[in-house]
């Protein structure tokens, strides 16, 4: 079995989810956002169950099983031998294989491999899944089909489904852990006679500067992609990875008075990890599985950056630095009224 189409394994993905209880990758993306702009019902839980326990051929496999058997799921019988998709693969009979049965003999030309052979011509493949989300499906569907039992198997236990989910969200969230700092204080120019003062009118002026342009945020973005499909608003997201590539440049560069090194050290790998994470939610209609990654990182480190603004706040007050209305620093001030 080659590994799922990204576009099929997507609503494949968000199904069985919901079915087996952990619909939260989906809620994910509108429990982080700050605005009422779209509503939550133009993704809903409830679209994606019917979505789940969509059977539009009345053959007795719901449409994301069609995509992994690879049969037709307006089709009852996909290989017009007779019997409905959904009757053969509970007999252990290849839904794509036209065939017929011996009675006496008890055997089928149209036999479905045993769970040992698939696996095995599955890890003889050469080719390597392209993108993050062809390796998750290729594991989901070696998964599905062991679990199945392939030759009689009867629907899914619930602790196989929750098995199967168990293993996507593990895919999701080891994507999510690969992901590390990659800046240290070796990355960092620190000078001990710079003044905080004049530091943080650059950092705050860059920050103004780079980000005026930005007229959506990354999760307004998000839902509107996925409230129809609307790929086209991925678009969107290419001012937001400018500004952050150009913040992650400037960080760089900058000279840091020595007392703020752990602050600029903190707030450079942010920068880094969200551009990485813009980047695969721009991805997400061919990798929607490494844009759920860059979903889980960028909450991950927007909570990052709410701790960081209470540290550099605490800095600021013990330096005793205010800013005056010229001031760059003074872009931080909308934020340290909220702490």
């Amino acid at each position: 079995m080659d590994y799922l189409p990204s576009k099929n394994f997507v609503k494949i993905v968000a199904s069985f989810l919901v079915i087996v209880g952990l619909g939260y990758l989906i809620l994910s993306f509108w429990n982080n956002r700050n605005v009422d702009s779209i509503s939550k019902e133009q993704v809903s839980v409830e679209k994606v169950l019917a979505e789940a326990e969509k059977d539009t051929d009345n053959d007795g496999l719901l449409d994301w099983e069609e995509a992994l058997w690879k049969t037709d799921p307006e089709i009852v019988d996909t290989d017009g031998d007779g019997i409905s998709d959904g009757e053969e693969v509970r007999a252990g009979r290849n839904p794509k294989l036209a065939g017929a049965c011996d009675e006496k003999e008890k055997k089928c030309s149209d036999k479905l491999q045993s769970p040992e052979e698939i696996s095995k011509n599955q890890n003889s493949d050469p080719e390597e899944p392209s993108t993050f989300t062809a390796k998750i499906a290729q594991e989901f569907g070696k998964n599905y089909f062991a679990g199945k039992g392939l030759v009689g198997g009867e629907s899914l236990s619930a602790s196989a489904q929750q098995s199967l989910a168990d293993s996507i969200t593990l895919g999701i969230e080891q994507g999510v852990a690969a992901y590390q700092d990659v800046f240290t204080k070796e990355d960092i120019k620190i000078s001990k006679f710079l003044s905080p003062k004049l530091y943080l009118n650059k950092l705050g002026g860059a920050f103004s500067k780079n980000f005026e342009g930005v007229s959506a945020g990354e999760m307004d973005i998000v839902g509107l992609v996925l409230s129809k499909e609307q790929f086209e608003n991925t678009k969107l997201f290419e001012p937001l990875i400018e500004a952050y590539k150009n913040m992650v440049l400037f960080l760089q560069k900058e000279t840091v008075p020595e007392t703020y090194t752990e602050l600029h050290l903190e707030i450079l790998n942010i920068m880094q990890n969200i551009l990485f994470a813009v980047r695969s939610m721009k991805n997400i209609e061919e990798d929607p599985a490494k844009a759920i990654v860059g979903v889980r990182l960028y909450v991950k480190e927007t909570k990052r950056t709410a701790e960081f603004l209470k540290n550099l706040k605490m800095q600021i007050e013990k330096d005793g630095i205010g800013f005056s209305e010229q001031d760059g620093g003074r872009f931080f001030n909308q934020y340290f009224s909220n702490i």
